[in-house]
């Protein structure tokens, strides 16, 4: 196995609780060669108001953000319409969208479906 591969395999999930963790970890990532470094957010939405990040999670993708200095930034976990707004003001060079789409592609089979039941039958 590469050693780059070796080393990325090990790095994949590093848990990084506070900025600083997650600054230290994002530096030693991109000293090794790594073209993208992302933050998995994990994301709540207690107590924040709509368009809005968790204060805990932006301070973390910010310290990704600001640590970094030639590898992209990667932000994912539960960005939708309402935050996708807050998240790019972060200034993070890429926004993962997964469960926010599955939620739209669902909405629109439902009203599809609903517009299908609704034609009389002649």
């Amino acid at each position: 196995m590469h050693f780059k591969t070796y080393l990325l395999k090990c790095l994949a999930r590093i848990p990084a609780r506070t900025p600083e963790e997650v600054a230290e970890a994002a530096q030693a990532i991109e000293q090794i060669g790594i073209d993208m470094i992302g933050l998995m957010s994990g994301m709540t939405y207690e107590g924040v108001s709509a368009g809005e990040i968790h204060p805990q999670v932006k301070e973390r993708v910010i310290a990704l953000v600001n640590s970094v200095k030639n590898a992209s930034t990667l932000a994912e976990g539960g960005i939708n319409l309402a935050n996708y707004q807050a998240f790019k003001g972060t200034g993070v060079n890429i926004i993962v969208v997964g469960t926010s789409f599955d939620q739209l592609a669902a909405n629109a089979v439902s009203d599809a479906v609903k517009q299908y039941l609704s034609l009389e039958v002649e």
